[in-house]
């Protein structure tokens, strides 16, 4: 008796885990930058039973359209997709990237969204590089601030 009531007192504060725990499949129909950038999908997923996420070009264009999360990642991908499209070879590109930060894994898949960020910027290197375009690869780590730092003694140093 005492178990069943912790149960229903359990269920009652947290409804999503409770649906999932009768097992019902709790998704969710919303997704950003920045709910990604402050672990609302990992709570979701860890904490409240989310199964699946689903979205539509509708809820993405309006992200984009009000938030400045994107701009740095639409700026990257209009340059490259210039260097894709045969542009003339007139820029340097200089790829930074870092181990990703709160990670979380492609549900019923067995890698993570980190890995396919990873993915795609080793293919974007290599199709600059295949196209002969100049191109730097600098990967920070896991810790981008140090990262930075070395990076920035680098420059220094090779400035002298």
């Amino acid at each position: 008796m005492i178990l069943a009531n912790r149960e229903k007192e359990k269920a009652k504060s947290n409804p999503l885990k409770a649906l999932h725990d009768e097992g019902q499949a709790v998704w969710l129909d919303f997704l950003s930058r920045r709910f990604l950038i402050d672990n609302g999908l990992k709570q979701l997923i860890e904490h409240d039973g989310l199964t699946g996420v689903t979205s539509n070009p509708s809820i993405f264009e309006k992200a984009i359209a009000e938030s400045k999360d994107y701009d740095t990642s639409l700026r990257f991908l209009h340059s490259t997709g210039q260097a894709y499209k045969g542009g003339p070879n007139e820029g340097v590109f200089l790829q930074v990237t870092c181990d990703a930060r709160n990670d979380l894994p492609i549900p019923g898949h067995n890698f993570s969204f980190g890995a396919v960020i990873a993915a795609q910027a080793r293919v974007d290197f290599s199709v600059l590089s295949e196209r002969k375009r100049r191109a730097i690869r600098v990967h920070l780590g896991a810790d981008v601030e140090k990262g930075l730092k070395h990076l920035n003694d680098a420059l220094q140093q090779a400035l002298l």
